[in-house]
């Protein structure tokens, strides 16, 4: 089952299902939410470069399913590792920032 990553990636989706004779069915399927666990390391200097590994779930089976790292609002390049592991690279920002993923 493939699902076009133009829909929205949570709530829920109806999913048409096919048998052989051909008849149409409707079950319903929910996208799980990424569910973000923690971070490390939790500081850095100001002039960016610092890896941050953050872990949690439902991340993603691979990097093409459209994972984005957030730091204070700034798009971080980043790694997809595993469903439950993203490595994020910072960029130059001063004072505290929130991660988004």
């Amino acid at each position: 089952l493939t699902v076009p990553l133009s829909l929205p990636l949570t709530g829920a989706v109806r999913v048409p299902v096919y048998d052989v004779a051909h008849s149409t069915g409707m079950l319903p399927f929910t996208f799980d939410s990424p569910y973000l666990a923690g971070m490390s390391p939790d500081n850095g200097p100001s002039v960016g470069g610092s890896t941050l590994t953050v872990s949690g779930f439902n991340f993603g089976a691979s990097d093409s399913e459209g994972v984005v790292c957030r730091l204070g609002g700034i798009q971080a390049n980043h790694a997809w590792v595993s469903d439950s592991s993203v490595k994020c690279v910072t960029k130059m920002q001063v004072g505290p920032a929130d991660l988004a993923l």
